[in-house]
């Protein structure tokens, strides 16, 4: 039983191992005392192995503690990278997961990492590319897409830094831009029931493409700025599969996001609406917001929009996630980007019938006049009075196309945001 757990946990270990770029420079760089850095990576694999299995109680920073000085004492290296403390929290999950006969649901997470060259073995070729010390500043100055290590022979090894695949603004770009062209009508419908004015005295099902234009150019900016703060904060607090972790990530990700999203949704809604005097283009909407309110003006309802956005992907997110997680552990089928989006559609329309009246609020205020006193109001406020006038149907007004955009719209963006950072990954690999 012991041999059967070393031996399924050293293919983890070497497994992250192999996708520690920080140990792959030192040996590139030549930097191991006795010159033998790819032997010494494979003994520490060994080590590190033994080493947790043999704790009792085996914690996070202890492993990160044993990985910093394995580095400072065999590769004279000190990882600031924040490495050490990311594969020790790695080693210490994956163990415990093991020792709980939860290997599946490893197997899954590991198969979700992008794919890396297996190098930890006895017969990879490393590629050494020494320079000589004696480089002119000149030559220095032109090298600035370079690490330049010192080794114990006393030269140096030059390492080129490959670029990392962009995290999440392509992906997230072009999966913002197929959901809102292709899911704009349910969306204008739902803006319409959701207005103070009704559906039909709003437009019905006229002009449903109006508002169009502001929607496909701020849909690729929002996204994939929300997606680039979403995968950077996740690597900021290590990359951890703990839901806290994704709420966190996806919160800090809607303010951020909401820079963008709030002009584009008033100058949207505005032209979604029909109102006459919002019969002007996008541009002009916001210019006019703008004098008459300054920056309150285009950036109105940022508050609600915030408020909206964050409960929504502190529901969304953690589910998408979990779902993946946990799929093909429930449903034993590989997770491929359709099941990837089939998983985002249920999270994203849970989300979006949870959050209906945030929506709903935010909407009145967005399209609300000037001086109209529904922007003097906050949430609570808002929706209490359109109980009071419309019931518990004026609350979850557009709840039916809300619920169908998003999860229409939630396969479409997770299946394109999967598929666009498998092939951006798999150009990466090639390069």
């Amino acid at each position: 039983m012991a041999a059967e757990l070393r031996a399924k946990y050293r293919s983890i270990v070497e497994e992250m191992f192999n996708r520690w770029t920080a140990l792959r420079l030192a040996v590139e760089h030549g930097m191991h005392v006795e010159n033998n850095g790819l032997q010494a990576a494979i003994e520490i694999l060994d080590y590190m192995t033994d080493y947790c299995i043999k704790m009792k109680k085996l914690e996070a920073d202890e492993v990160q503690d044993t990985l910093d000085q394995i580095m400072d004492q065999e590769y004279d290296t000190i990882c600031d990278d924040n490495s050490t403390k990311e594969l020790g929290a790695y080693l210490v999950r994956y163990l415990t997961m093991l020792r709980d006969g939860k290997d599946q649901e490893i197997i899954n997470e590991i198969n979700q990492l992008p794919s890396v060259e297996k190098w930890i073995t006895p017969k990879a070729k490393i590629n050494y590319v020494r320079v000589d010390e004696s480089s002119s500043d000149e030559s220095d100055g032109e090298q600035m897409d370079t690490e330049i290590g010192p080794s114990s022979s006393g030269s140096t090894t030059e390492v080129k830094v490959e670029e990392e695949v962009d995290p999440g603004w392509t992906a997230g770009g072009v999966a913002g831009v197929a959901v809102d062209i292709a899911l704009f009508p349910i969306d204008t419908v739902k803006t319409r029931l959701q207005s103070e004015r009704g559906f039909w005295r709003s437009g019905g099902f006229k002009g449903i493409y109006r508002g169009l234009a502001p929607a496909a150019v701020g849909s690729a900016p929002t996204a994939a700025l929300f997606f680039f703060t979403y995968e950077t904060t996740k690597t900021k607090l290590g990359n951890s599969s703990s839901p806290f972790v994704h709420m966190a990530a996806a919160s800090v990700a809607e303010v951020v996001a909401c820079l963008i999203r709030v002009p584009v949704e008033i100058a949207k809604q505005r032209r979604q609406s029909l109102i006459q005097k919002y019969d002007i283009s996008a541009g002009r909407i916001l210019l006019d917001a703008f004098k008459a309110e300054g920056f309150r003006g285009i950036y109105r309802g940022f508050g609600t929009t915030i408020l909206r956005e964050i409960p929504f992907s502190l529901i969304q997110f953690p589910l998408w996630e979990y779902f993946k997680a946990n799929w093909k552990t429930t449903t034993g089928l590989p997770l491929t980007p359709y099941y990837v989006s089939l998983c985002g559609a249920v999270a994203g329309g849970i989300a979006a019938g949870l959050t209906t009246p945030l929506d709903v609020a935010k909407t009145r205020i967005m399209l609300a006049e000037q001086n109209a006193l529904t922007i003097q109001k906050n949430i609570a406020q808002i929706l209490i009075g359109i109980y009071r006038e419309k019931g518990i149907r004026g609350v979850f007004a557009g709840f039916v196309p809300r619920v169908l955009w998003i999860t229409i719209g939630g396969a479409v963006f997770f299946g394109f945001y999967d598929l666009t950072t498998q092939f951006l990954s798999q150009n990466n690999n090639e390069r």
